[in-house]
């Protein structure tokens, strides 16, 4: 069973569907972005689609307790908005820039009105989009829940330890939050997978001994 990953990078328009977007680029306004400066936070409706053309954006989920993970990484041609935009829904998850982008902004109404009606190719290119982001998350989903507690916790580790690049901070209830797991079952997860010398927790938090062996341990067969 593959490891799943912190982060995914975004579906995006294909270079077949490419000249069907540069069609109504004029449709469209060009927006700017620097570092760390959100195209739009959870609760808050998109208002439109953006079709990025440079730079990198991420979307980021957060539990109750502040804890955040990278859902998806925005690259060129890729679009941000899109659930919003045609649920008429508040986004879920921070989308912000991860560094200097730039993107295309199409407003709701012009989504509507002009283009869907005018290019049906975009539309299918819109829907191909989310069809894939849709199976990407079942498969993870379905992955997720056959996953072993003591799995579970290793991936999750082995992820955040490549985010950081040193220990992972955080504690045994705020593990069990974010993965949905009993305190008591992350705690014993934790030590199974100390035991086995593929962690050792320490002050600074907790440390991958052997990434090798525990990505081989969450890959394996149940």
């Amino acid at each position: 069973m593959p490891a799943l990953p912190a982060a995914r990078l975004s579906p995006f328009v294909t270079e077949r569907e490419l000249p069907f977007w540069q069609d109504i680029l004029p449709l469209g306004e060009r927006r700017f972005w620097h570092v760390h400066m959100p195209v739009f936070c959870p609760g808050e409706k998109s208002g439109g689609m953006h079709l990025v053309l440079s730079g990198s954006f991420r979307a980021v989920a957060f539990s109750r307790s502040g804890q955040q993970r990278t859902l998806w990484i925005m690259r060129a041609h890729s679009l941000i908005g899109e659930v919003s935009l045609l649920t008429d829904s508040a986004a879920i998850y921070l989308m912000e820039c991860e560094d200097e982008g730039e993107t295309v902004f199409f407003p709701r109404a012009t989504l509507r009105e002009k283009i869907l009606p005018a290019h049906p190719e975009v539309g299918l290119s819109i829907m191909r989009i989310l069809a894939l982001k849709l199976r990407v998350q079942s498969e993870d989903s379905q992955a997720w829940n056959f996953m072993s507690a003591r799995k579970r916790v290793g991936d999750f580790l082995l992820h955040r330890s490549g985010e950081t690049g040193g220990p992972v901070r955080i504690s045994h209830a705020e593990l069990a939050e974010f993965l949905g797991l009993h305190r008591v079952t992350v705690t014993k997860a934790v030590t199974r997978l100390r035991e086995a010398g593929l962690i050792e927790c320490g002050e600074e938090g907790m440390i991958i001994r052997d990434p090798d062996r525990l990505e081989q341990e969450v890959r394996s067969a149940p």
